[in-house]
């Protein structure tokens, strides 16, 4: 399957031949909005700039022994360590952070995928103060869409985490379950939403 390129601008996916595909996060949206719609605007960018910073500074360690990070991040960095020592964490470098699609569906970029305790694992990290059950069916719909663009690939996975990173210098593994339900039913609100309505009309009504 050809590459996809993603657009950082708008923050969009083009196959090689000019064909803008729907993010995970589009596809998503719909259930995310449920769950996110209560949360304050101003705490809710917040979290995610520093989930954004946080993420690079991940794949920085992973090639490098050294990240220089502020105070402010450090407690994150130090869970993120801990979680691959203690874990066995082997990362598939050309899966990583590497954007992908399934077929001309849909495309995302994948936070990590690789070995986990001697398991093919896919793993989404994630740095809010905490991780509400009502979250899990979000970022159940999430990581089983990017299991399908690895299973697209050849790629196998046998489980899927939630790398919780927390200020404090802990984390948490939340194990994600293997399902297409969730994935199944926002793919088709989204083409449903997206499917422009015929509608017939006959004379004289």
């Amino acid at each position: 399957m050809d590459d996809v390129t993603f657009i950082a601008k708008n923050h969009k996916y083009m196959t090689p031949d000019e064909k803008v595909l729907p993010s995970v996060s589009e596809i998503i949206s719909p259930l995310s909005k449920m769950v996110y719609d209560t949360v304050d605007p101003f705490i809710l960018g917040q979290a995610q700039e520093r989930g954004s910073r946080l993420h690079g500074y991940t794949v920085e360690l992973d090639n490098s022994t050294v990240v220089e990070v502020g105070e402010e991040d450090s407690g994150y960095l130090l869970a993120y360590v801990k979680a691959v020592k203690e874990h066995d964490m082997r990362w598939r470098k050309d899966c990583t952070e590497k954007p992908m699609r399934y077929f001309d569906e849909y495309a995302g970029t994948i936070d990590r995928y690789g070995d986990v305790d001697g398991k093919k694992t896919l793993v989404d990290i994630k740095t809010p103060s905490s991780i509400p059950s009502k979250k899990l069916a979000v970022y159940e719909a999430q990581l089983n869409l990017y299991r399908r663009m690895l299973e697209a690939h050849e790629e196998k996975v046998e489980q899927m985490y939630i790398l919780h990173l927390k200020k404090d210098g802990s984390y948490k593994l939340i194990e994600i379950p293997i399902s297409d339900e969730l994935a199944d039913a926002c793919l088709l609100i989204h083409k449903r939403i997206n499917t422009k309505s015929k509608t017939k009309i006959r004379k004289g009504e």
